[in-house]
């Protein structure tokens, strides 16, 4: 396989875990907005709209990304929120990952890591 079909195959492969990815956190930040009885997080959309440019937009959350100016820096969060967040970013990673590792051994691929071959 030629570089450019390599990078194209890899960039595919991972934009389709993220999307994975995206979806596992996406239900597992549900499922536990539901469990703890809170409003859905309207940040994702306020980062998107600031990002964009979109200016009619509600504003009332207090949870996003900071670099947008969106939301306090996660120093200043409490510590339970602080470990909320960082499971549902563990639960990206770990979906990602998986559905990189399955979409790569699909296709037949091998790689070779001295001599062995997966």
């Amino acid at each position: 396989m030629r570089i450019a079909e390599k990078l194209a195959s890899s960039i595919g492969k991972g934009l389709v875990a993220g999307l994975a990815g995206t979806a596992a956190m996406t239900l597992s930040s549900t499922v536990e907005a539901r469990l703890r009885h809170r409003a859905p997080s309207s940040a994702p959309a306020r980062a998107a709209t600031k990002a964009l440019g979109i200016t009619s937009f509600d504003n009332d959350i207090a949870q996003a990304l900071p670099a947008l100016d969106i939301a306090p820096p996660a120093i200043f969060w409490a510590p339970r929120e602080i470990a909320i967040d960082a499971f549902h970013h563990t639960v990206y990673a770990i979906a990602t990952g998986i559905a990189y590792e399955l979409l790569s051994n699909a296709r037949g691929a091998r790689t070779s890591i001295k001599g062995a071959t997966r």
